[in-house]
């Protein structure tokens, strides 16, 4: 009776979350223009650029991230793009890219110095993107890529 009760809690831990954002209108589309700009105005501060078309072989991301000070004020915010199939070149790294405000408390934008990285500077931003895993992937397709603020340009929301 002890292990059943523990998997109920245990299924109920993992479901009813899900299940309560269906009830509650559903989950996030992470690839709509009005859930992203959702998402990304939940703190004022930084801003988090975002490639103007993705490149071959990757899907938009699955999860926003951000690193608030004691004020609720964004010093870091970051998303993680993911590989998807066919498309993808070989030994494509889930791709990590990531903007810090110059006086963030704990750098969350600081790859481990194993990971490949690269940074870009957007509107008077540093963005650094990272191989996360595997950690020595290319990052050629992300070297040049465009980058804006501007939603209404990220051609891959709709």
């Amino acid at each position: 009776m002890p292990g059943q009760l523990l998997a109920m809690f245990i299924v109920l831990t993992a479901v009813g979350p899900a299940m309560w954002m269906f009830l509650a209108g559903g989950d996030p589309d992470l690839a709509s223009r009005k859930d992203v700009a959702a998402q990304l105005a939940q703190h004022e501060g930084i801003r988090l650029p975002l490639p103007v078309r993705l490149p071959a072989g990757y899907e938009p991301p699955d999860d926003y991230s951000v690193s608030v000070n004691e004020d609720g004020i964004a010093y870091g915010r970051g998303t993680r793009f993911h590989p998807s199939g066919e498309g993808a070149p070989k030994n494509a790294a889930v791709v990590v890219l990531c903007t810090q405000g110059v006086e963030a408390p704990d750098r969350p934008c600081d790859p481990h110095p194993s990971m490949r990285s690269l940074e870009r500077v957007v509107d008077s931003t540093v963005v650094v993107i990272w191989a996360e895993y595997p950690p020595t992937a290319s990052l050629d397709q992300w070297s040049s890529l465009e980058l804006t603020t501007d939603l209404n340009k990220v051609r891959w929301l709709h």
